[in-house]
């Protein structure tokens, strides 16, 4: 049964992110601690609501900059990534700004996940070289 609920819980962490980044104010980590509320009286186990909380946080960083270009009022970890998008919107191609955040957002992605398998096979490698002799664990 969870592999039916955890991509129906995807679509709506991506509707929820969506809806997050849209309006201005209205963060992605107060509809999570709202969602953390819920849990126990929601029949979904923890491992669809952490697929939920991931869709929509990535969701959320790549939406949150529509509003930010347009509006001119980004978050405060966004403020100088927004900048030349809000000078381009200014020169009346804000589409254009929108369109080139889209594609460093999906080109950056794209990267993350074709280094993935990288990572995943040096981790363990890098951590026995950085592991010291008084680490306890």
């Amino acid at each position: 049964m969870p592999s039916i609920i955890a991509p129906m819980l995807i679509c709506i962490g991506v509707g929820f992110g969506t809806l997050t980044g849209l309006v201005p104010g209205l963060h992605v980590n107060t509809l999570v601690v709202m969602l953390l509320s819920l849990l126990p009286s929601l029949s979904i186990d923890k491992y669809s609501a952490v697929a939920l909380i991931i869709a929509m946080s990535i969701t959320h960083s790549f939406v949150d900059y529509i509003p930010s270009i347009l509006l001119g009022a980004p978050e405060e970890d966004s403020v100088l990534s927004v900048l030349p998008g809000h000078r381009l919107l200014l020169k009346g191609k804000g589409y254009k700004a929108i369109k080139l955040t889209v594609v460093g957002g999906i080109g950056s992605l794209a990267l993350c996940v074709a280094i993935l398998p990288i990572g995943i096979t040096a981790f363990p490698y890098l951590y026995t070289i950085s592991k010291k002799p008084y680490l306890i664990f």
